[in-house]
């Protein structure tokens, strides 16, 4: 695994566990992609002020976005997450799956 596929997957599996604090709740695909741009912007110094009225949403570049959905796969057969909040929410949603051990 590369080194930066090993930070993305540390940094969402710190999104899904809610051990890294974003704006946006790790219960949606798209909401974890932004929340995992959040906390590099905000590693690398570049964190807005979430008062100031300005509606940031945090973006992945497109390599790092591609990484992410395979690690997103990955944490699917992992048994860590499983497609859908609920029956009535399906994908891009997804819940911690009941097997999922200490990640």
């Amino acid at each position: 695994m590369s080194t930066r596929k090993a930070e993305l997957r540390s940094i969402m599996l710190d999104r899904i566990a809610r051990r890294e604090r974003t704006k946006y709740p790790p219960t949606e695909q798209g909401n974890l992609l932004a929340g995992i741009a959040e906390v590099l912007e905000r590693r690398a110094g570049k964190e807005v002020d979430p008062f100031s009225g300005y509606s940031s949403r945090y973006e992945l570049g497109q390599d790092d976005q591609l990484l992410a959905l395979e690690i997103f796969w990955d944490l699917i057969l992992d048994r860590i997450i499983t497609p859908g909040l609920d029956l009535i929410n399906p994908l891009p949603r997804f819940r911690v799956h009941s097997e999922a051990k200490d990640f």
